[in-house]
């Protein structure tokens, strides 16, 4: 990888994101750039209080990233470390940012558990459903460590190419064993195309050997969560389409947002997506050959 970004807005949890971002950046070798948006007050009568200076607010900015900037310092001294800013609406900028930027990855806090943190659950569905880079969503719980078993959530539809260039990076990142979990509503129904479905995950994850599971839930978002308590899995990736699961579980509403509420981080890849970057690892595939369905 080249590049990655990770978006803040000082509070906890996207600050966690950040220290994540970090922490991938340090050994995948890539740049780290920390983005804040910030939002200046306008006055809605003449009697309103006025807002403060504009350069007060850029200031604000500037000072938290470069304080951010030098704690990541502190925990990877060797790391590639840029700040950058700007005013705006979150969603709207970070897109714009990432656009121009064309990291490989976005790496932004989610899960947020209380009511005045709950925007940065908003933006990082945006982020997911208009992103055209990979974003990471790190809920405030989730601490940078090695990762041993990473969960591809596959829906029954074709895997991008894109996708399998991913699912095979963070492996190799990592060096963790993927596992693939395809969740459906009527396990009877779906019995007779179970073996069709492992062949194909088999031919298209060449190399990786996952274990497949198969699961009947009507719930995706839960069944996920079993599965990662169960399995102790360190990260879920997911194919973000705009008729997949991960697309109805974030389509539009904050509280279906904040339902998903993940342990783990969640790394979507939009259809849109490219590996142009390599990750300087040095590292080879290791994966158990074994296909499994539970």
């Amino acid at each position: 990888m080249k590049s990655i970004v990770s978006a803040t807005d000082f509070s906890r949890t996207s600050n966690n994101a950040v220290k994540y971002a970090a922490g991938i950046a340090n050994i995948s070798g890539a740049k780290l750039v920390i983005y804040n948006v910030y939002d200046i007050y306008m006055p809605i009568t003449t009697y309103d209080v006025m807002p403060l200076p504009y350069v007060d607010y850029r200031k604000h900015s500037y000072n938290k990233l470069r304080n951010l900037q030098l704690r990541m310092k502190r925990l990877y001294p060797k790391l590639n470390i840029d700040i950058a800013h700007n005013e705006g609406d979150p969603s709207v900028q970070i897109a714009e940012f990432v656009g121009n930027q064309k990291p490989d990855m976005l790496i932004i806090g989610a899960n947020s558990a209380t009511a005045l943190e709950r925007l940065i659950g908003s933006t990082t569905s945006a982020m997911i459903k208009k992103s055209e880079v990979p974003v990471l969503a790190v809920p405030s719980g989730a601490k940078f460590k090695p990762v041993r078993n990473i969960l591809f959530a596959y829906d029954l539809n074709e895997i991008s190419e894109e996708a399998v260039k991913w699912i095979k990076q963070m492996a190799i990142l990592f060096s963790a064993k993927i596992d693939v979990l395809c969740l459906v509503n009527d396990m009877v129904f779906f019995e007779n195309r179970v073996h069709e479905e492992q062949a194909k995950i088999a031919k298209k994850l060449d190399g990786l050997h996952p274990d497949v599971y198969f699961a009947e839930s009507a719930n995706f978002a839960s069944g996920i969560e079993i599965y990662v308590k169960k399995h102790k899995a360190g990260l879920v990736i997911s194919q973000h389409r705009q008729h997949g699961f991960l697309f109805r579980i974030v389509k539009g509403s904050i509280s279906k947002d904040l339902s998903f509420s993940l342990p783990v981080p969640l790394f979507s890849i939009p259809e849109s997506s490219s590996l142009d970057g390599k990750i300087n690892t040095g590292k080879t595939l290791k994966s158990k050959v074994a296909k499994t369905v539970a």
